[in-house]
């Protein structure tokens, strides 16, 4: 993947990570679990399991998004220092 679409591809996953319905599902879902997880029963190992890693996925999701972003803005400053670098060459 090019440095560019690297960019784009943060772009769209910061304006996910910023929509409000977007924010609000993710806390909603989040809460969801959570009170799933406190009226199950204590001997409903599988349920609170299953709790477990729906909220683990949860969190996988946001922090995959989040990982775009972040490339994202390293790909912005490798094009930056490379333009500094060579200013006669497009990019």
């Amino acid at each position: 993947m090019t440095r560019e679409e690297e960019i784009v591809r943060a772009r769209y996953a910061q304006e996910l990570l910023e929509n409000p319905l977007f924010v609000e599902a993710f806390q909603a879902i989040g809460a969801d679990l959570q009170r799933a997880w406190i009226a199950s029963p204590p001997r409903d190992t599988e349920g609170r399991e299953f709790i477990y890693l729906a909220q683990k996925a949860l969190l996988q999701l946001e922090g995959a998004f989040k990982e775009h972003v972040m490339t994202g803005k390293m790909a912005r400053m490798q094009l930056m220092a490379e333009s500094r670098e060579n200013p006669n060459e497009l990019h």
